[in-house]
């Protein structure tokens, strides 16, 4: 049974005398049972004789299988007088020889073993073989003319003989498979950090009171997938020759696509499915690209009849498409992600896949989280609720496309960037978004009713149940991440009034009275030493009263918007966003704006009438709604307000005969928008403060006391 290799260069050696082989067959499997591939483990066990065979005493090798008879070794012409000595040298050589056979050069050597029966290339089996190792024992003192060898092979298929019924039914090449030695699939599943909140009248949810009422939260999964696999390298079968070194350099010749890591990767490729495939009832995860169609699980041991493939089944009642018919109710993948591993040394290639699980009835694409604090002033024992909340885009990437099709924009190597995650995105209207930009549109849809939120949460509160919240934020502050998609925002709400002022940012107001005193003459004594004699002198001093006023507008914006009680919600910024709420807001020229550079810098305008400018006239008392508000405030403060008779009835007790203004006092900033007015009035009413006034009018206004307090007297 003659034994030959095709080494790299094309040769052809025959090792002669044959030696005895053995075949080992081995199974590589996965942990489930399943055959991956095959190894051959091949041992060829034989004999060196010193002076004849293959290899020769020289080192080279019969090309021919009868060119093996007797060797001369000491070239005298004849072969039966060989000095001992020359039998170890030839030994030696041979030794020598395998060594050079066997060895990283000729790696991927063609092994034929012929059968005797039929010979050629008709018999026998072939196999490009791996070389393990080369055993040659020590040489048998008692016996110097036969040497021992042991050679160890691998082969991952068996070639011939010809015939359809003797083929390798495990020849994976000519079926069309990847060789590989090991591979591994595994699945998480987790509960995610942030949730999808469903709003009354967004997302067409119904069942609140005020459009944008939180109705329900709503969980997100995480979910990952990692398959591996280790490959083993596969040679050229097109030729005989055996695949040893790259002629530049020392490293290893094998077949296009051959390395063990790319065998890896085509099993890796071959199997991998993405999208919404791995919601329970997927077939293709062991069979069959389809969906199930069967009843629902029930979440105990009879689901496995009615769908063994649902491999998520006892996780963590993972959503599933068919669960619902409510669509918003049903789930789809979103932020497909696909990160490889590759050891080229190690022959493995590895991916791992991740999904993000969301409701797919979202009218945008983000999730996020929310939450709230109360914090009461301890100076008006009025409560604030802060609304602190982050919003994560997400994209709808994970299609049903697979994994080496060309069409899919994740496998495609001659895009530019990321397509599907860029800071803006370069897709046609409709399509596919970046996280930034869903993160965003989702921010202005929910914008306008952050307010109507926290007024919800904080009535859930039963000792804040009959307190009012403002509507304007008292802060706001937003950040962007736009390289995660990330939007975080706060925004703080006081429990108090609206403002008085229309188109203000803030309000405030204070008035200080003061009483009158009782006047006493004092007179100098000398030699008293109580000091002066004080001497009433039968009066009081003037009643006083001081209002302070000071609101801030907004001088930037040209356009605002505002509600129906002519507030100004200077957190909204857009018409959009502002007419979301329809019926209630507006959007409206700012009669409070100032181009600063067109009313400062623009040379040969008209003169303005009365000599104002733009700057002067944009404060809250030239414009008329606020200088009607003003007024009113004014008003409501003035003692002249309260004159005799101004507040009907007959008697003309607690009011004012008189009343006199200091000089009003007004300030104004066009570059902060900070206007503020003050005023002071000395008055007059009827009423002896500081004296008893039984006999005055006839006792209509008796305090009935000579040390009085601060009460109601206008």
């Amino acid at each position: 049974m003659p034994v030959r290799l095709t080494d790299s260069e094309g040769n052809i050696n025959y090792l002669v005398p044959a030696p005895f082989i053995n075949i080992s067959k081995s199974y590589q499997k996965t942990g489930d049972g399943e055959i991956i591939g095959t190894t051959y483990s091949i041992t060829l066990s034989g004999k060196l004789l010193a002076d004849r065979g293959s290899p020769k005493k020289d080192g080279s090798f019969a090309a021919t299988e009868g060119a093996a008879g007797l060797q001369d070794l000491d070239s005298s012409g004849s072969v039966n007088d060989e000095p001992e000595h020359l039998w170890y040298t030839s030994l030696q050589n041979k030794q020598k020889a395998l060594s050079r056979l066997f060895s990283k050069k000729n790696e991927g050597s063609y092994l034929e073993v012929d059968n005797e029966a039929t010979g050629g290339e008709d018999g026998g089996f072939k196999a490009f073989v791996k070389f393990e190792s080369l055993d040659l024992p020590g040489h048998n003192p008692g016996n110097p003319y036969i040497s021992d060898y042991s050679v160890s092979l691998t082969a991952d298929y068996l070639l011939g003989p010809d015939g359809t019924a003797t083929h390798d039914e495990d020849d994976w090449e000519r079926l069309g498979k990847w060789l590989v030695s090991s591979a591994s699939e595994s699945w998480s599943i987790a509960e995610g950090q942030n949730f999808v909140y469903d709003r009354h009248d967004i997302q067409s949810r119904t069942g609140g009171t005020e459009k944008g009422d939180l109705l329900q939260q709503r969980k997100t999964y995480e979910v990952s997938r990692n398959i591996s696999a280790t490959g083993k390298s596969k040679f050229d079968r097109s030729t005989a020759k055996g695949d040893g070194l790259e002629t530049t350099d020392y490293n290893q010749k094998y077949a296009k696509n051959g390395r063990a890591w790319q065998q890896a990767r085509g099993y890796v490729y071959d199997i991998i499915q993405y999208g919404g495939r791995f919601l329970f009832g997927d077939e293709a995860i062991g069979g069959a690209d389809t969906e199930y169609t069967g009843a629902t699980p029930t979440g105990d041991s009879s689901a496995l009849s009615a769908d063994p493939d649902d491999i998520h089944l006892f996780a963590m009642n993972l959503p599933v498409p068919n669960n619902t018919t409510d669509a918003k109710d049903r789930y789809k993948a979103y932020n497909y992600k696909r990160l490889q591993n590759v050891d080229p040394k190690g022959g493995t290639f590895s991916v791992t896949e991740t999904w993000t699980l969301a409701p797919v009835g979202s009218s945008t694409l983000a999730t996020e989280t929310i939450d709230f604090s109360i914090n009461e002033d301890p100076s008006t024992g009025l409560p604030s609720i802060s609304v602190n909340g982050a919003i994560v885009g997400v994209v709808d990437n994970a299609d049903e496309i697979g994994v080496g099709n060309s069409n899919n924009p994740d496998r495609s190597i001659t895009r530019k960037e990321d397509v599907t995650e860029n800071y803006r995105s370069e897709t046609a209207a409709g399509a596919t978004k970046s996280k930034y930009e869903n993160a965003l549109a989702h921010y202005h849809a929910i914008s306008p009713f952050i307010y109507t939120t926290a007024k919800s949460i904080i009535t859930d509160l039963n000792e804040y149940g009959q307190l009012t919240l403002n509507p304007i934020p008292r802060s706001k502050t937003v950040s962007q991440q736009v390289g995660t998609g990330t939007i975080t925002y706060s925004m703080s709400f006081d429990c108090g009034r609206r403002y008085i002022t229309p188109y203000v940012k803030a309000e405030t107001f204070d008035i200080s009275d003061t009483y009158p005193g009782r006047v006493a003459a004092q007179h100098t004594v000398l030699g008293r030493r109580l000091g002066p004699v004080l001497q009433d002198i039968g009066t009081q001093t003037a009643w006083q009263r001081t209002l302070n006023i000071s609101v801030t507008v907004d001088t930037r914006r040209e356009k605002i918007c505002v509600d129906n009680k002519n507030q100004l919600l200077w957190h909204i910024g857009d018409t959009t966003t502002c007419t979301a709420q329809a019926g209630t807001n507006s959007w409206i020229n700012n009669p409070n704006y100032i181009d600063f550079y067109e009313e400062i810098m623009t040379v040969g305008k008209e003169p303005i009438k009365g000599g104002q400018t733009g700057l002067s006239r944009a404060r809250p008392s030239y414009v008329n709604i606020q200088q009607n508000a003003l007024s009113k405030l004014v008003d409501a403060f003035d003692p002249y307000t309260y004159r005799e008779g101004s507040l009907g009835g007959t008697s003309p007790s607690k009011n004012v005969r008189k009343s006199y203004s200091d000089p009003p006092s007004e300030s104004w900033n066009p570059e902060t928008g900070q206007y503020s007015y003050s005023v002071t009035w000395t008055y007059e009413i009827n009423d002896p403060w500081q004296f008893a006034t039984t006999d005055y009018l006839g006792g209509a206004n008796d305090d009935s006391m000579y040390a009085p307090y601060p009460g109601l007297e206008i």
